[in-house]
This record gives structure tokens, sequence and C-alpha cells, in this order.
């Protein structure tokens, strides 16, 4: 259908910004900051799997979520600028 298009085409965007599977978001934002901001439940969710020391592989697999709930929660993170990645 469309919308299974559409989700899979958004599936290989979300990719591309997490290249690598080795790759460890941590936090750059105070817990007082993130609480302000309004992110989906998902994204609250993953938030507090991120620890700077879990790769994204990691908390793809420990998530709960599908790799594409999970990968778009890390993007909203991401361009909010409530994670960073390690470099």
């Amino acid at each position: 259908t469309y919308l299974d298009a559409a989700r899979n085409a958004l599936y290989e965007v979300l990719k591309t910004q997490w290249p690598r599977p080795d790759l460890v978001p941590e936090i750059r934002m105070s817990a007082g900051q993130v609480m302000q901001l309004k992110l989906s439940t998902e994204a609250g969710f993953i938030f507090s799997r991120v620890d700077g020391v879990s790769t994204v592989e990691e908390i793809l697999s420990m998530g709960g979520l599908d790799p594409f709930t999970t990968l778009r929660a890390l993007s909203q993170l991401l361009r909010a600028g409530v994670i960073g990645v390690q470099t």
C-alpha cells in the first residue's frame, strides 16, 4: 500500500542518519531541559535508554519498539539537540 511504501522510504532516510550501528548516542541536555520539550512518548522512552555507552544497535535491540519507531525517536532526539553522537 501507499502507507507501507511511505514508511519504508522514511525508514531508509532514518537509517542514513544512523549509518553505523556502533555509533553511541549521548545526552546533551539536562533532565530539566528535556522535560520542557514536547517529545513523543516513543522519544521519551528511547531517551531513557540513552546512557552514553550503548550503541545504536544495542538501543535498537533493547528498546522494545520496532526499528522504524526507534530510529524515528532517536532522530527526533538528535534534531531537538537532546542527544548527540560520540565522535
